[in-house]
């Protein structure tokens, strides 16, 4: 059995729209793609994780549709590397559901293809075959003619790769042949020529099912030209090919040829995590040792065949089979829900008129707090919760019984080490130590060449703040600065905002940022962003 992936292809889609969009104009599709490319090709062959935080955070900051599908389908592609499935599917759902609803046709025949293809990698073929039903009734209806002339081919040989799995060869020869026609008609280009190969090899693959080794081999030869001229080919086209071409030599009885392929696809497939063709893999090369009586190469074969069918049914396949389950449960729920809103409404309705009035007046009240805070930010470049009209900020002033047993308290300090302390802590605020999230009074102390106590009091007694307060102010004004002067901070989510400055979580960088400003960060980037024009 031989079968291909069309991941890479939906990802070859994906990136010439993005490349051609990308200008100098700070536009909020250009830092979109800016962002989006960044995180797809850089940040994600490093750290994975943080790529899966930027996708998050564009989708939550995103301002169309169009940016949404695209930031659940980063995500959903990197969950994909990861190999997690059910996170890879959910994120595709959520994708296909906005694209449903804003009517975009040719991003739901891509994330169906996405989707086909990732049932098919964890082996779950009733869900396939509904998807690639579906794919064929979406197609029809993309109004842009190059994109549709591109996708029926990808349909076609999805739908030939279905019966080809299911040993159909008649079935899926027609729909090869299909693919083919369409594809002849395209203008030549990278992708039509991986296109082509593609198509070559489910062709090749449909004579090993009739058990004709030469033709296959001939389709298989084909299919390597084709690559050969399209400018992305790799190594990662050559997994199915060299197991198909593997197998037709084992055919022919040419064992030491056929075994070299088998190899050469295995060390690709187990680099690349390729579940189904691991499974291939171990299953010619099982049988062929059990025919062959060597029974140490057999049993070795059988277990890893066992093994990875064990491995991918508990973290795969389950995952995902809970996953739909869920999904159809929360569903029904949103139908009953719908009934249910439907009979409150007039209630809520009345409570939203309410709230409406009363989030008018938070606006105001903030939008003047945010006012107070550009305006001092301005002016000395530096925003402390003192100088603006912000209650229940960080308390400066002490009742007099307070200050006179402060005062008994007070270590003596000369005028020499006083000044020592200030100078330190001038140079100190021009430099990055205070994003340190674990940065103490004892670290600023060692730095400046003083003991705690009377860096404690010149805190106290030039600054007014403790440690705490006065190294927090620091963060929040640090943050602001980026904001102001810098745009792609406005699409971070506030944990990236609170990991920059220091901060050990986003809740505790949201309750200082409110301490010292008198508004949410959420709604002081809002601010920002009207003030500067940028769509929100």
């Amino acid at each position: 059995m031989n079968s291909i992936s069309l991941s890479t292809l939906l990802l070859l889609f994906l990136f010439p729209c993005l490349l051609f969009s990308q200008n100098k104009n700070q536009t909020s599709q250009s830092r979109f793609d800016s962002i989006f490319f960044d995180a797809a090709t850089n940040i994600a062959a490093t750290d994975i994780d943080r790529a899966l935080r930027v996708a998050d955070s564009l989708y939550l900051h995103s301002d169309s549709d169009a940016h949404k599908i695209r930031s659940l389908m980063l995500s959903a592609m990197f969950y994909q590397t990861m190999g997690t499935s059910d996170k890879t599917i959910e994120y595709a759902l959520m994708a296909e559901e906005i694209a449903i609803e804003s009517k975009d046709y040719n991003w739901q025949s891509r994330i169906l293809g996405f989707l086909t293809t990732e049932f098919h990698n964890i082996g779950i073929i009733k869900e396939r075959e509904a998807f690639i039903d579906r794919m064929g009734e979406v197609i029809p209806k993309i109004q842009d003619e190059t994109q549709r002339a591109l996708m029926y081919p990808m349909y076609y040989q999805e739908r030939a790769i279905f019966y080809l799995e299911n040993k159909d060869d008649e079935q899926g020869w027609k729909y090869i042949e299909l693919a083919k026609k369409h594809l002849k008609e395209l203008p030549d280009s990278s992708t039509k020529f991986m296109l082509l190969g593609l198509n070559e090899r489910v062709h090749g693959g449909f004579y090993l099912i009739r058990e004709e080794p030469d033709s296959a081999l001939a389709h298989y030869n084909e299919s390597l030209v084709f690559y050969k001229q399209a400018e992305n080919f790799g190594e990662y086209a050559l997994d199915f090919l060299y197991s198909g071409m593997g197998q037709a030599y084992l055919m022919k009885e040419q064992d030491s040829l056929g075994l070299d392929y088998m190899r050469k696809a295995e060390k690709i497939a187990e680099e690349s995590e390729n579940v189904p063709l691991n499974l291939e893999i171990y299953e010619v090369l099982y049988l062929y040792y059990k025919e062959k009586g060597n029974t140490q190469a057999y049993v070795e074969y059988l277990e890893k065949h066992k093994e990875l069918q064990q491995l991918t049914q508990d973290q795969k396949i389950k995952p995902v089979e809970v996953l739909l389950e869920n999904l159809k449960e929360k569903n029904q729920k949103l139908q009953y829900g719908k009934t249910v809103l439907l009979g409150i409404s007039i209630v809520l309705a009345l409570g939203v008129i309410a709230g409406f009035v009363w989030h008018r007046k938070k606006q105001k009240k903030d939008f003047q707090r945010y006012q107070e805070v550009i305006a001092e930010y301005r002016k000395n470049g530096f925003v402390s919760a003192t100088t603006i009209s912000v209650p229940d900020a960080i308390p400066v002033e002490k009742q007099p019984a307070e200050q006179e047993a402060e005062k008994k308290e007070k270590p003596r300090i000369s005028e020499e080490a006083e000044q020592k302390i200030v100078e330190g802590l001038k140079v100190f605020e021009t430099g990055d130590n205070f994003r340190n999230a674990n940065y103490a009074l004892a670290d600023l102390a060692s730095e400046i060449g003083v003991n705690t106590k009377y860096l404690s009091q010149v805190l106290n007694s030039n600054y007014g703040r403790d440690f705490n307060t006065y190294i927090n102010e620091l963060r929040i004004n640090y943050i602001i600065n980026k904001l102001k002067t810098n745009n792609d901070y406005h699409l971070y989510k506030l944990s990236f905002l609170a990991e920059e400055c220091g901060f050990s979580s986003h809740s505790k960088f949201s309750a200082v940022f409110k301490a010292v400003t008198g508004i949410t960060p959420t709604r002081f980037i809002g601010y920002l962003k009207e003030e500067k024009g940028i769509s929100a």
